[in-house]
């Protein structure tokens, strides 16, 4: 049994703050949104072949062997008495920055104990402390069981992709940790369900009707532009509205409506700019023709955050209450095209959700196109490994938190047994956005808790998973 002290652990994560800042930086200089492709050298484009790069690199100085998975992923490997690993799951991937940075997004810089930039957060902070926590046991002697695996995806907010590859082709680990989440332990995702809900308005005044940035993101702008209406009124209206701005282009009027972003699946305290444009067009009666009862739709569809809007709200005791986000719309040859994001509760019945979403969608004029169904996925809580877990996170933190479930989705429902395992802490308010938010940051104390809270927790469930 190893005889390593949590002192040990986190003065050694101390010592090397300062050099796991510069790391994180690192990364997260690369705008690496996941933009799947044709390369095979670049499967999810060349920024995110780029952080792969750096990220296994990383791996490699700090004394780990390195494996590029066909350029979707990559894993670094650290060798115990057996073959079989525990994994730890990270992404290298981010959202698009959006609007309303205070600095350029991909240009980090560390302010009042945070780092700043797209993706400190969500999930490049995260990864490397997890690096941390290995080459922190690594250097400091202590033997494991299991190997231990992490792992570097690409495509973790755009489908997932690279983690279904990696199932396909690699042996699972025995066990893994998602940092992807909140502490102290998640052990079970909602269903996840996209779509793009599709309406024929040609023929309209509706010309153009644009807004947000991802699927799984409440938008924080949209855009229409009308014909044929009468300019000055239009502007009136807009000066009484709140959060929507009018000007004329030519003979064409455009609006633009600003909401609060989030992520889908925690949407308290977001306002969608699309769902407040379609209101501010159906409350005035500014749209013709199909456009007219389109917008009708959108404006009744994401009034909540709930899933009444689709006809499809639903909440158990295990996850609690479906949540859904019209996360992008565009209007593209006549046709108008609003994608939704659907975190449905892990006891749904998933047939019925989808009759009734199709049902509700049909009435309005929509069909449900490219539709995807990830079902939820769940570890019992009676899992050995998971009060352990728990022990851990409280011999940092203390507290009273408990493990959940979440609307999230991260890597755990593509792998046969995981659970999310911070770095978020319950109730912390961050002096900085969150992830998928402008300003996203990452506290450099918490990263380095982390550090301390994964290794003894590596040392803690190796025995456990023979």
């Amino acid at each position: 049994m190893n005889k390593i002290s949590q002192e040990s652990i986190r003065a050694w994560a101390l010592a090397h703050k300062d050099e796991m800042v510069e790391d994180i930086l690192r990364l997260v200089r690369i705008p690496s949104v996941s933009v799947p492709g044709d390369d095979p050298l670049a499967p999810y484009g060349e920024a995110c072949a780029q952080a792969l790069d750096e990220g296994l690199a990383l791996c490699r100085k700090h004394g780990l062997e390195i494996k590029d998975i066909d350029r979707r992923c990559g894993v670094a490997l650290w060798k115990g008495e057996v073959p079989a690993s525990i994994g730890i799951f990270g992404h290298l991937d981010v959202v698009p920055a959006g609007g309303g940075w205070a600095q350029p997004p991909y240009e980090p810089f560390v302010s009042q104990g945070y780092i700043v930039g797209r993706g400190a957060a969500d999930n490049k902070g995260p990864c490397v402390a997890a690096l941390y926590a290995v080459r922190c046991l690594r250097e400091l002697d202590v033997k494991l069981h299991h190997s231990i695996q992490l792992y570097l995806g690409c495509n973790e907010e755009n489908g997932m992709t690279d983690a279904e590859y990696f199932v396909e082709h690699e042996p699972q680990p025995v066990f893994s940790l998602v940092p992807d989440v909140s502490f102290p332990v998640c052990y079970g995702e909602k269903g996840i369900l996209t779509a793009d809900l599709v309406c024929d308005i040609s023929g309209s005044n509706l010309v153009a009707f644009s807004g947000g940035v991802a699927s799984n993101a409440v938008p924080d702008t949209a855009q229409a532009i009308l014909q044929d209406v009468d300019a000055e009124k239009v502007q009136a209206l807009a000066k009484c509205a709140c959060g929507i701005t009018c000007r004329q282009e030519g003979d064409k009027i455009c609006l633009t409506a600003t909401g609060i972003a989030g992520h889908v699946a925690f949407p308290e305290g977001t306002e969608s700019a699309i769902q407040k444009l379609a209101a501010f067009l159906h409350r005035h009666h500014l749209a013709t023709g199909a456009a007219a009862k389109a917008v009708a739709f959108l404006a009744e569809a994401f009034a909540d955050a709930y899933g009444k809007g689709l006809d499809i709200d639903f909440s158990d005791d295990v996850s609690g209450k479906t949540t859904h986000a019209g996360g992008m719309v565009r209007l593209e040859d006549g046709m108008l095209i609003q994608n939704i994001n659907v975190r449905y509760a892990i006891q749904a019945n998933q047939q019925q959700l989808l009759a009734q979403l199709h049902a509700r969608c049909n009435a309005a004029g929509f069909l449900v196109r490219n539709l995807h169904n990830s079902p939820p996925c769940y570890t019992s809580p009676d899992h050995p490994a998971i009060p352990e877990l728990l022990r851990v996170y409280r011999s940092v933190y203390g507290g009273t938190a408990v493990p959940y479930v979440m609307g999230g989705g991260t890597y755990c429902r593509k792998l046969s047994h995981a659970v999310g395992y911070g770095p978020g802490i319950p109730g912390l308010v961050s002096k900085f956005g969150g992830g998928h938010q402008p300003n996203e940051g990452m506290c450099i104390e918490l990263l380095c808790n982390m550090v301390e809270i994964y290794a003894n927790a590596l040392v803690a469930i190796d025995p456990l998973l023979e």
